[in-house]
């Protein structure tokens, strides 16, 4: 590689010079840097003697840096232009001649090697090259074209794709080399034959699996998504596994065989491959799309910390052996260990998933969470894309590996930390929720206590005036007078107060039915219950009153929506088999009901029912059912629970 600096400042040339040396060394390559006064000498020399790459200054004595570009561009259209400039004035005239970039001095070091890495990017690599001495004859051999070489009594037969064997007198040091070995060009064998892995072998079976295994880690998070989901499948799970997993697999391995024959990176690839699991992950499932799309994000955020830490451990593994950068995928031992890292976090996470991720989608006080938390996900996916490097070799300039590993790895600490303090959070917003239930529980017993104490002593007050009543109505009864006999019984009959004593033995049902029986009353919608529930249930009394509570509120407000005249509420509940509860409300309404595939809409906001989707989740979850129903002005409401 031939470089020409051309300034008409020596101390500048001597600068730049001493600069490009120490960073090439570091980058580990070799260059020829050529000194030019001037832009005439510069081209001078070019005719002579192409120049890979050329810094020029704009403004020097006599010819412009830039003038001598547009004069090289006649004859050259492969050098590398870098202008180093103090202005950018010039920026749309470099555009014209292709420069590659400007140095706007003073340019720091990191400027100079950031360079240096896309300059070295850009160049083709060169193939590698063999030379062995065959009967007096150097002899070059590209390593694809070697099959396998066997060193026996001093000699080294070599065997070519051309079927031809080559025999050369060499020393087994000499000819496996340390550099040649930790290229992955030698591989040994007990019989000592060695075998060019780059030949059509193991080497290329070896590339063919790079961009297979790192397109396979969407098998792992895949597995991971559904841990904690696994009771809200649509099909069976041994079922859905028997023809979803095989399929992703197929899309991943022809995927990763399209990306190595075209030479591609496997950054678009996996993006795809990646949204066609999201998108088959959330069909399968029964939950909203907010829960499924956001546990997805999820794991793609773990996911991409992880293949961030994978890269960095690629560019070290290239460093330490002193190989070529393997653009454009990620080494093999950083391969295997991009899908070891991924497994091992699905193992670990298999608990925590499992239960307190689990008991988050099933809860139904996190709706709101849900709505928000994939934003945390979705920054730590974006600060990952934005950390790629756009070539891989700027992992190899100075410190950068070193950041790069630290950044990566802090990124993946902070994605479980983060999603540790949410979970945490969580928990805490559930357990305030649940309170918040039992006082308003606790607050319809206290309404409903004091509804009793009303009655009771409306009755005790009826008690002591039937003496009274009872001497009149004898009275009027001796008088013959049968006209004022029925008018006061008319009367006293109309004060004898209208209030139910007691619904069922159990408590819990009987405050949230008593509760919506005097609301119901005080809007004079008739309400008609009949509960016939022991002091013990065999289900989960929370469950229940969440069932009543959501069915009678709905009920009350399609009520007031409907004319007085029809009007109507009646809820029956009993206990069969001891240990199925079985609830059925019905009530009138008016209007049209708003359902859609079987998903009732909200009347009050443009959504899907709150309340009919809380009640059929908890149905679900006891193992029991529900079914909603609405035909001639009535709707039905019927609910199994399973103890």
């Amino acid at each position: 590689m031939r470089i020409a600096i051309v300034d008409d400042l020596e101390t500048e040339r001597a600068q730049l010079k001493t600069r490009l040396t120490r960073q090439l060394r570091l980058c580990g390559a070799e260059a020829e840097l050529l000194e030019f006064e001037s832009g005439e000498s510069f081209l001078a020399a070019e005719k002579e003697q192409r120049f890979t790459a050329a810094f020029l200054d704009i403004y020097m004595h006599g010819m412009s840096g830039m003038d001598a570009a547009k004069e090289l561009r006649k004859t050259d259209a492969d050098c590398l232009l870098v202008f180093t400039t103090t202005s950018t004035d010039h920026a749309l005239e470099g555009f014209q001649v292709r420069a590659l970039h400007y140095l706007v001095k003073p340019f720091s070091e990191e400027e100079l090697s950031a360079l240096l890495a896309e300059m070295l990017a850009r160049l083709p690599r060169p193939e590698p090259v063999l030379t062995v001495k065959v009967s007096g004859s150097d002899v070059r051999l590209c390593y694809r074209d070697i099959i396998s070489a066997e060193h026996f009594a001093h000699l080294i037969n070599i065997r070519t794709t051309a079927l031809k064997t080559l025999v050369t007198r060499q020393s087994f040091k000499v000819f496996t080399e340390p550099r040649l070995c930790q290229s992955g060009a030698f591989e040994t064998c007990p019989a000592g034959v060695y075998g060019i892995s780059a030949a059509k072998g193991a080497y290329e079976m070896k590339d063919i699996l790079r961009p297979v295994l790192e397109l396979l880690v969407v098998l792992p998070g895949l597995l991971l998504g559904y841990f904690p989901v696994k009771t809200y499948l649509k099909q069976s799970p041994g079922r859905l596994a028997a023809w979803l997993f095989p399929l992703m697999a197929c899309l991943c391995i022809g995927s990763g065989l399209a990306c190595y024959r075209l030479g591609a990176s496997t950054f678009l690839a996996l993006a795809g491959v990646a949204l066609a699991a999201i998108c088959l992950y959330t069909r399968t499932l029964t939950i909203s799309l907010w829960k499924s799309g956001t546990i997805a994000l999820s794991v793609c955020a773990v996911f991409a910390c992880v293949n961030s830490l994978s890269r960095a451990v690629s560019a070290a593994i290239i460093r330490n052996l002193q190989l070529p950068p393997d653009e454009p995928w990620l080494c093999l031992g950083a391969c295997v260990f991009y899908n070891a890292v991924c497994w091992v976090i699905v193992l670990a996470a298999y608990y925590p998933a499992t239960h307190t991720v689990r008991a988050m989608v099933e809860d139904d006080n996190f709706a709101q969470t849900w709505y928000v938390f994939w934003v945390l996900p979705l920054a730590f996916i974006l600060l990952n894309l934005f950390m790629i490097p756009r070539y891989q070799s700027t992992l190899q300039t100075g410190r950068v590996l070193q950041g790069y590993i630290v950044l990566s790895s802090a990124l993946l600490v902070f994605m479980f930390c983060f999603n540790a303090v949410f979970l945490l959070m969580a928990t805490s917003l559930n357990r305030n929720a649940k309170l918040q239930q039992e006082n308003q529980f606790l607050s319809m017993q206290q309404q409903r206590y004091e509804n009793l104490r009303t009655a009771i002593e409306e009755a005790r007050q009826a008690r002591h005036d039937m003496r009274h009543q009872l001497n009149q109505i004898s009275a009027l009864a001796e008088a013959g007078d049968l006209e004022n006999l029925k008018s006061y019984l008319a009367k006293t009959v109309s004060r004898i107060p209208n209030l139910d004593m007691c619904f069922c033995e159990n408590r819990a049902a009987d405050s949230v039915v008593g509760y919506y029986c005097a609301m119901a009353k005080r809007d004079e919608i008739p309400f008609r219950a009949r509960l016939d529930l022991p002091e013990t249930l065999p289900v989960d009394e929370i469950d229940m009153c969440l069932v009543l509570s959501n069915l009678l509120e709905n009920a009350l407000e399609a009520s007031l929506r409907t004319a007085p005249g029809r009007r109507q509420i009646e809820i029956t509940a009993c206990v069969h088999a001891d240990r199925i509860l079985l609830i059925e409300v019905e009530n009138a309404f008016d209007g049209e009901v708003n359902e859609k595939n079987g998903v009732f809409r909200s009347s009050k906001r443009r959504e899907n029912g709150i309340g009919i989707q809380s009640v059929t989740r908890i149905a679900e979850k006891t193992g029991g059912t529900s079914t909603f129903t609405h035909q001639n002005g009535t709707f039905t409401a019927k609910v199994m629970l399973c103890g």
